[in-house]
């Protein structure tokens, strides 16, 4: 009589299996009727037997920008990092780990829920920039950029000196001043404006620019104050114009005359018989014009004299006095009409 025999399948992928299944740690072991399968689990390629890691991150475009691809063994295709990519994972690194995965932000951003924003660093006061610059927020980050009227140096912010590198536009007739971080124009003395024009200043329409007896004469960026005639000064700009004495500083002035001294002037006093034109003693002719009838006594010829004049009784007449007297020439031998010879 034939024995009978069961035959059971023996369970390779069974923990306690007497035949364990050769299949990779990194394969999943499938049993079958009188066999097995080893499957390579996500984010690994093989045989099952053998089973090696995939490399993600070779694969193109695998993270959206602002994303950085770091592989770890065993994440697939359908691994949890890849899942987040159409999320707001932004700016973010993705590690993934044995059944699931964490994310951290870059360096930068902070975790906000489901994303990482960007960290403010010039609103919350942290950030550290030099002197005379500004902080400026970028994603991720911030910059220092310096001042206007300020250059970068190093780590420094330096004041730019316009005046030195001709960066400054002053109006012509003004000086350039330098400041830490601008500079300004300054119109030179004797002109008034602003920083894009200086116009000459016209000192003389102002009465108190020069002294008595002087005239102002405008020039540009200054003025003149020339003394009058008849005033000097001592050759100083604004100095007081004294009058000059011509009676005493010009000489002999005023020959027949006398010289009197005024402001600015003189004139001269003359003596009996001139007359005078202010500056000089001129004779006067009395034996001229409508005086000649008059001046002298009858009989006689005025002859003029400087300063005076002379009565010259005309031929025939004899001074007697004061009076011109017709002379007796047939009674006195002493004529030279008188003649012994007479018939």
């Amino acid at each position: 009589m034939r024995m009978r025999f069961d035959c059971t399948d023996v369970d390779e992928c069974s923990k306690n299996s007497t035949l364990p299944s050769n299949c990779s740690q990194f394969a999943m072991c499938n049993n079958t009727v009188g066999s097995y399968l080893c499957q390579c689990l996500d984010g690994y390629q093989g045989d099952g037997f053998t089973c090696a890691d995939v490399d993600e991150c070779l694969t193109p475009s695998r993270c959206r920008n602002n994303m950085t691809c770091l592989n770890t063994p065993g994440c697939g295709t359908s691994s949890e990092c890849s899942a987040i990519l159409g999320s707001h994972y932004c700016a973010s690194h993705c590690f993934n780990t044995e059944g699931s995965f964490y994310c951290q932000c870059w360096q930068g951003y902070q975790r906000n829920g489901s994303r990482c924003d960007d960290i403010n660093e010039c609103d919350m006061g942290n950030f550290t920039c030099p002197e005379r610059s500004t902080c400026l927020n970028v994603n991720g980050g911030y910059r220092c950029p310096c001042d206007t009227g300020f250059v970068a140096n190093n780590s420094l912010c330096l004041d730019v000196d316009e005046c030195a590198t001709h960066l400054a536009q002053c109006p012509n007739s003004s000086d350039c001043h330098n400041t830490i971080g601008s500079y300004y124009c300054e119109c030179w003395k004797g002109y008034t404006g602003n920083k894009t024009f200086c116009d000459d200043f016209n000192e003389c329409l102002y009465n108190s620019t020069c002294p008595e007896h002087s005239t102002c004469v405008n020039t540009p960026g200054s003025f003149l104050c020339p003394c009058q005639v008849g005033f000097s000064s001592n050759g100083t700009n604004g100095a007081l114009c004294k009058d000059i004495d011509e009676c005493v500083d010009l000489g002999p002035l005023c020959a027949n005359g006398s010289c009197v001294n005024t402001a600015g002037s003189f004139y001269c006093m003359c003596s009996r018989g001139f007359w005078s034109n202010g500056t000089e003693c001129r004779d006067i002719d009395e034996c001229s014009g409508a005086q000649n009838g008059t001046v002298c006594q009858p009989y006689s010829t005025c002859v003029n004299v400087p300063g005076s004049y002379e009565c010259k009784c005309n031929l025939g007449f004899q001074l007697n006095g004061s009076i011109c007297q017709d002379v007796d020439e047939c009674c006195v031998k002493q004529s030279p009409f008188f003649s012994t010879n007479l018939t």
